[in-house]
């Protein structure tokens, strides 16, 4: 076991290795010896862990050391359950041996030991004809839910439709749900109850009760779907209570599925099929894992394989409302492992869950989960659980091997320990739970949070490490655990640990930096700093450069916003799901230029040249006009600076904002433009003299290396109305006047520094991206895109699984616009990449366009369009001819689904739309991965 890092006043590695009293025995792996092993890192949720080995009397309570702190005894095994109740009682499930339901999991008395041991109430649930088994939950009125067995003989099975077949025992052992209320020391009253066999279908037999189409009755559980002919037929193993909705969580093992019923009702309407506040009465509110169970689905479909511990995540948690499972994962086509596996149930507001017609019951993927590196290492086959605690990690129990372990969201291993026998779950509980109140571990409630102190501000030179210090934190009354820092600025506190840490200079600018402590208790207390990164007195001293991200954070379909899609659902892997560097701008004290936070770039304010407090069409230039108006702005030292220029096309790019919309009328109302307009000034086409709403392009730097519309010169510029780069006309018939920005600063901006690995993978040293050499070999759609990057994922493409659908800033950022088909016979890109080659719409050797994870917003909110940047030819039909006219290196958008009947047909394949250029519409577009390459 490798030692981890422990946080106190100072910071060191340790391996802590302790002796318990321990037996040997229980479900899965055992050995001899007495030991148990633990490592700690400083980020793990601080408190205490309560567990109990299933072969034991003994439940003990340990901190994060390892240090065992308490303990109880009692006279039975567990059967199989323990919890530590708020007034400090343990609630302690008891294995009294039942011959009749001799399966795993048997129980049969649940006792309330309190701190100092003494039994102080019991109840026996254990006959011929019934036995708690497994879990129980303590209800917030007092009262306790819990698994039990009921024994149906082979008659009663027979009589309601069971398949002789699956009667090898010649019993049946169907679930149900008891709601105990306590009285006295040793005596209950049953006031609720749930049985499954209130809430059967079977289509086996037609002369039976409870024929008919399984498929129709989802809320229905069919008698015959059994994963063996035993007794035990359905086995759940844990029972969760979520009171704000008063619903029941059942894990039902043998279905491989969860379950949720209504606990509103009374116990007659739990048996019958109305009634309670969602009006079915017992029947399923809601099942998720399995939907070959009620015939909704197919083997290919199945989530869970045996799974135990679902449990809804707790209100003020990360993920709170969510469920979380513990998936054993025994059967799984692809190989027994298990997972941590986290669902957004389809929760409506009215608290009943979506369901479509004769499909399954969603989601069809996870919000989260968890897998060892190398899946097959971490398998438990039976037993086992999770928590998710209040940091956001996840506390897991390997039963069978006694292994526990804690997780971050990244699935960084940040707490273990190894114990000996077998273990049913754990809890860890926070020292300011209340069950700890006037106990030894009582911690009076006064805690008090820790307080950080980021120190700085900071200051360095591009290209150094710059050193942070966070010492000066302090706990009035404790010791601080941990320090975590957030270099990035992106509230997650999850880039370096330590109290000190060095921050990367490798961009210049203005940062903030945060640091977050957590004391013993796990109160935490938070601080933030800024960072000066410079580069001297030269600005043309900067290396490298950061893509400013697109700013979206929306999430759509094929044709509207939607909600934000999990990992292994459809659409997800888009734009916003990942955050990088956001736009950051500073506005000059005299309002004539804006500084550039993340790219060191400063920026001419307005592109009003005339000064007249209007942007129109009198302040439109040439392309010669624009690149020679510098040298009035150098002479008059505009804004401070003399070293003005016209930007280069990336650099023009980096002011892209995605939250922009295109225009569909000439009403500008509701439009936003594709700039930051708090900071920029904007206007759209000046209509009064005769331009259109879009007419809002910019030029940049960049001449086209080729010709558009067949014999034209070209530059490129950047339409902050509709979002899209285009090669202009420079000369020619059609001479194009656009507004311009000026830039000054970082040269190097835009220049890539691509190194070849030898793996098939470049990296791109100035924007710390990693590309993979080759494309997707095939255009798809752009669902099809995403799910294709996921696949990848699922195979460890290339060594990582962290691969994405690159935004369109950084698609565009590879882009070489020196490069273009008909002169250097190659795509625009630089020829270390493998680009597929393709036939054009005018059969011409040519370059694919590739597909972005950006959606191109409309005006009316849609998203049926995503971004996609051309490496060949940006063609168009004009004139009955095919031509290049937009240029290699051209962004457009198109539709990410649907037939081509809109458009005009032309040559088998291709088709056009209806814009001046008749560009030709592109929804099949190649794909190239990137991930982060740190």
């Amino acid at each position: 076991m490798k030692p981890l890092i422990h946080s106190g006043t100072a910071t060191f590695i340790f391996a802590l290795s302790i002796t318990l009293l321990a037996g040997c025995g229980g479900g899965g792996s055992s050995s001899e010896e007495s030991a148990a092993d633990t490592t700690v890192e400083g980020s793990s949720q601080q408190g205490y862990t309560l567990y109990a080995r299933l072969d034991s009397t003994t439940t003990y309570l340990m901190d994060n050391d390892a240090n065992p702190v308490h303990s109880w005894a009692s006279d039975y095994r567990p059967g199989n359950a323990i919890y530590l109740l708020e007034d400090g009682s343990l609630l302690h499930t008891g294995n009294l041996g039942n011959s009749r339901f001799d399966a795993g999991g048997a129980g049969g008395i649940v006792q309330t030991i309190d701190w100092n041991g003494a039994v102080t109430w019991e109840y026996t649930y254990s006959s011929t004809t019934h036995l708690q088994h497994h879990d129980v939950e303590m209800l917030p009125n007092g009262n306790l839910l819990m698994i039990a067995w009921q024994y149906k003989s082979e008659a009663q099975a027979l009589e309601a439709g069971r398949d002789p077949a699956l009667l090898s025992e010649g019993a049946l052992w169907p679930d149900s749900i008891i709601e105990v209320e306590p009285s006295g020391s040793d005596s209950g009253t049953i006031v609720w109850q749930w049985h499954i066999w209130d809430h059967l279908i079977q289509d086996y037999d037609a002369s039976k009760s409870n024929y008919g189409v399984v498929a129709d009755h989802p809320q229905l559980i069919d008698l015959n779907f059994a994963m063996n002919s035993s007794a035990d037929w359905t086995h759940i193993n844990a029972v969760d209570y979520n009171a704000e909705l008063d619903q029941i969580l059942l894990t039902v093992h043998n279905f491989s599925e969860i379950w949720v019923i209504d606990h509103s009702t009374t116990t007659a309407e739990a048996a019958g099929h109305s009634g309670g506040t969602s009006g079915k009465g017992g029947d399923l509110l809601y099942r998720w894992g399995n939907p070959q169970a009620y015939d909704a689905g197919t083997a290919d479909e199945q989530m869970l394989f045996v799974p135990h511990d679902g449990e809804w995540i707790e209100a003020g948690y990360p993920g709170e409302g969510n469920i979380i499972i513990f998936n054993n994962g025994g059967g799984r086509p692809e190989g027994n492992f298990s997972s941590i596996d986290e669902i957004t149930p389809p929760l409506e507001a009215d608290n009943s869950y979506t369901l479509t017609s004769g499909a399954a019951y969603a989601p069809s993927g996870l919000t989260w989960g968890y897998t060892a590196e190398n899946p097959s290492d971490f398998y438990a086959r039976n037993i086992s659980g999770q928590q998710r605690l209040s940091n956001g990690n996840t506390l897991i129990c390997d039963g069978p091997s006694a292994h526990f372990f804690e997780v971050t969201e990244a699935g960084e291993t940040v707490w273990e320990y190894t114990d000996t026998g077998s273990v049913f779950r754990v809890e860890r509980y926070l020292a300011s739970y209340s069950g700890f109140d006037g106990t030894a571990l009582d911690d009076e409630t006064s805690n008090q949070a820790p307080t950080a102190d980021a120190g700085g501000p900071y200051a360095g030179d591009l290209g150094t490490l710059i050193a942070l210090d966070g010492s000066a934190s302090s706990d009035a009354d404790g010791v601080i655990v941990s320090y975590a820092w957030d270099f990035d600025n992106d509230g997650l506190y999850d880039d370096a640990t330590g109290y000190t840490a060095d921050f990367p200079a490798n961009h210049s600018g203005n940062f903030t930096i945060g640091l977050l402590v957590t004391d013993e208790s796990g109160a935490t207390g938070s601080d933030s700093a800024t960072v000066t990164v410079t580069a001297g007195s030269d600005d043309t001293a900067i290396s490298g450069y950061a893509i400013v991200d697109t700013g979206q954070q929306s999430f759509f379909n094929n044709s509207s916003e939607i909600s934000t899609p999990a990992l292994h659902e459809t659409f997800y892997g888009q734009d916003a799901q990942f955050n990088g560097n956001q736009p950051s701008y500073t506005l000059s004290d005299d309002g004539l230029t804006v500084y550039d936070n993340v790219t060191g770039l400063t920026w001419t304010q307005s592109g009003d040249l005339n000064a007249d407090n209007e942007i129109d069409s009198d302040d439109k230039l040439t392309f010669s006009e624009a690149q020679g108006y510098p040298e009035t702005l150098n002479g008059i030292n505009y804004g401070g600076y003399s070293d003005w220029r016209l930007p280069t096309i990336k650099e023009l790019y980096s002011l892209m904002n995605f939250n922009g919309t295109d225009p569909m009328s000439d009403d500008t109302s509701q439009l936003t433009p594709f700039i930051d307009t708090d900071y920029f000034g904007f206007s759209y086409g000046d209509t009064a003299a005769g331009d259109r709403v879009i007419d809002a392009q910019y030029w940049s730097d960049n001449a086209y290396v080729d010709y558009v519309f067949g014999n034209q010169s070209a530059a490129f510029g950047l339409n902050l109305a509709d979002g899209r780069i285009k090669g202009y006309p420079t000369a020619g018939p059609v001479v194009k006047s656009n507004f311009v920005l000026f830039v000054r600063g970082n040269l190097d901006y835009g220049s890539n520094d691509f190194n070849d690995n030898g793996d098939a993978t470049i990296t791109d040293r100035a924007t710390n991206l990693m590309w993979a050499q080759d494309d997707s070999g095939s255009g798809m759609l752009w669902a099809d895109a995403l799910a294709w990057v996921q696949q990848k994922n699922s195979e460890a493409y290339l060594g990582y699984s962290d691969w994405r659908l690159p935004n369109a800033k950084e698609m565009q950022s590879i882009l070489d616009y020196s490069r273009a088909p008909s002169v250097t016979a190659s795509a625009a890109i630089d020829p270390i990449f493998n680009t597929t080659q393709i036939t054009n719409e005018d059969g011409n050797e040519d370059y694919p366009w590739f597909w972005s994870g950006t959606t191109h917003i409309r005006q009316d909110g849609s998203g049926s369009s995503a971004v996609y940047l051309c490496f060949g030819r940006a063609m168009g039909y004009m004139n009955n001819s095919w031509l290049d006219v937009h240029g290699a290196g051209a962004q457009r958008s198109d539709q990410k689904d649907g037939d081509f009947s809109a458009y005009t047909y032309v040559t088998d394949g291709y088709y056009f739309g209806i814009s001046p250029q008749g560009d030709a519409a592109r929804m099949y577009n190649y794909v190239r991965l990137v991930r982060d390459a740190l």
